[in-house]
């Protein structure tokens, strides 16, 4: 069969058509194509570091569901991921004439119910968040923020410092520094920092608190060395010799607390209690023996000059009163002594075992 000149045509037009409509199915949307999705951080910072059960109910057009959907912070195995702006998760914003983030709020979930609480009550849905043209857009919300707040959109985060407390045997602090390197250090090849002072507080120790800056948000810990610096001589003497370096671990979010003594070095990490500094006290001698009816007096402080709470077990052989213990009847008496912790020494505690003759 013969197919005429405009049959011909015909064909090709529908042939090109089809083509053209498969080409244009095929072609990836504005929306869609590569490069123009964006992404949406929002950071969630809570002073108390207690994010277990919470999460952001998302709508809109960001949202997994536009009804609504709950979308958990990032974690690992469960547990929300923290760093010093709190926890965090991530839209991406595939629609390049979005503008605005399609709405949310912060919500507690607890076994059985999923709107336990809400950070901002019933008026707790976050402000209209404005999306960055071109780019990502990171917004940071901080516990209590609500409708009528604003988010933070900056680099700046919320801060953390470090707290570094040092007690040397002697009181004596003059000349003492630290010096530290790394990132969150005043100059990343090493700098110097003071303490406060050095007049000790009630511990006997010594304190500086500075600054981690923003720019460390992911650092998780700094190393540092104790020295002295005399006159023309930045380093006189280090604590610890050679081997001197020292590594604090810095907490995700909020301030580091530690406390050093005399003679840390890099085989001892600071501790995190405050006891770690405290020093030892004793409680002295007691008389070996006493007669029935007569008494001996106790030590009635310790080293450390604390206050002795005494006690005595066998009653019956003998009795405690006005710092003195007295005999009742021939035997063995037992007694206990307690001198309580103070703020620059650990509580101590004694038995000692006194006669009783007639």
């Amino acid at each position: 069969m013969r197919i005429s000149k405009a049959m011909k045509g015909a064909v090709v037009a529908l042939i090109s058509t089809a083509f053209a409509v498969l080409g244009m199915v095929a072609a990836p949307t504005a929306a869609n194509a590569a490069g123009t999705d964006r992404v949406l951080t929002i950071h969630y910072y809570r002073p108390a570091a207690d994010y277990a059960g919470w999460n952001v109910w998302a709508w809109g057009a960001t949202s997994p569901d536009a009804n609504g959907a709950s979308v958990a912070f990032d974690n690992v195995e469960g547990v929300p991921t923290v760093d010093c702006a709190g926890v965090k998760v991530s839209f991406t914003v595939t629609d390049v004439a979005a503008t605005t983030f399609g709405g949310g709020l912060f919500r507690h979930s607890i076994t059985g119910n999923d709107w336990q609480s809400k950070d901002g009550g019933d008026n707790a849905d976050l402000p209209e968040v404005t999306l960055n043209e071109t780019g990502n857009t990171d917004v940071y919300f901080t516990q209590g923020v609500d409708a009528t707040h604003g988010p933070t959109i900056i680099t700046e985060l919320p801060a953390r410092h470090a707290i570094v407390h040092y007690k040397r045997t002697a009181g004596d602090y003059a000349g003492w520094n630290f010096w530290t390197w790394g990132a969150t250090a005043a100059d990343a090849n090493g700098a110097s920092i003071a303490f406060d002072s050095i007049t000790p507080d009630a511990t006997g120790s010594i304190t500086s608190t500075y600054l981690i800056p923003a720019s460390a948000c992911g650092e998780t810990s700094r190393e540092f060395l104790l020295r002295k610096s005399v006159g023309d001589n930045d380093w006189v003497a280090k604590d610890g010799g050679d081997n001197a370096n020292i590594t604090m671990t810095l907490n995700a979010q909020g301030d580091t607390v530690v406390w050093l003594k005399q003679g840390v070095n890099a085989t001892t990490h600071p501790s995190q209690s405050a006891a770690y500094v405290k020093d030892a006290q004793t409680i002295g001698a007691v008389g070996a023996t006493v007669k029935v009816g007569k008494t001996i007096a106790l030590p009635a402080k310790s080293s450390a000059k604390v206050v002795i709470k005494w006690t005595s077990s066998t009653t019956k052989i003998c009795t405690v009163s006005g710092g003195k213990v007295k005999g009742v009847k021939a035997g063995a008496c037992k007694l206990k002594g307690v001198a309580a912790a103070s703020a620059a020494v650990t509580a101590v505690t004694v038995n000692k075992s006194v006669t009783v003759k007639k």
